[in-house]
């Protein structure tokens, strides 16, 4: 592999991501949003991928890019999507989220297009 890849989701906390990232990195990035291209979401768990925003480095290594809860608190301008899925909680294990999603049953837009918007 010659370049980054960097993984996540479109929201918009990954995306605040995303631009933060690309400011500290000289190198060449590839960005994916699995929210849109879902026939990636293959690639980025073979990759290493257990949650995003993460980053795999040119020499396979997967960043965890941890985003910090104040940037979540009353955020009111952001859209969402509803998903069924099995997830795990994870005390022990360093190589695995605290929360992992591990199986996915169904998606309420069908394609994780965010379709849902936060209304005041």
């Amino acid at each position: 592999m010659s370049k980054s890849i960097f993984y996540h989701a479109g929201c918009p906390v990954c995306v605040n991501a995303e631009h933060e990232l690309l400011n500290l990195i000289s190198t060449e990035v590839e960005i994916v949003n699995i929210g849109e291209n879902t026939n990636r979401i293959a690639e980025a768990e073979s990759a290493g991928i257990k949650s995003v925003p993460a980053l795999v480095t040119p020499k396979g290594n997967v960043i965890k890019v941890v985003v910090p809860d104040y940037r979540m608190n009353n955020q009111t301008n952001f859209n969402y999507d509803g998903v069924a899925c099995y997830m795990e909680v994870n005390t022990e294990k360093k190589d695995k989220p605290m929360l992992g999603v591990y199986k996915v049953y169904s998606v309420a837009s069908g394609n994780l297009s965010l379709p849902y918007s936060v209304k005041q």
